[in-house]
């Protein structure tokens, strides 16, 4: 594994059908839905879950650096290069 380092930008979908990773938009922005309501940090914590479980990393190796209480937000990802998210993001689809 890589000790790469990311910063992310998400655009977050809260109250969902699924909990999904929708793909990118507007560019090199992550669009992620998650059943989670935006209460309490709940979403937060479903947002890096479902992230953490598409790129097949534990959970501990995201990180929320800005938007706690806002849709679009920064995560921090560590252990993958932003090549190797496209590539594992993109075989999902």
């Amino acid at each position: 594994m890589h000790s790469a380092t990311v910063s992310l930008s998400v655009r977050v979908i809260p109250n969902a059908s699924c909990n999904t990773v929708v793909g990118w938009v507007e560019g090199k922005k992550l669009k992620i839905k998650v059943q989670t309501p935006a209460e309490g940090g709940r979403a937060n914590e479903a947002v890096m879950a479902c992230l953490a479980k598409a790129l097949n990393l534990p959970i501990r190796a995201i990180t929320l650096k800005t938007g706690e209480k806002s849709r679009e937000k920064q995560l921090l990802i560590i252990g993958l290069s932003l090549k190797a998210i496209e590539k594992a993001l993109n075989q999902k689809e």
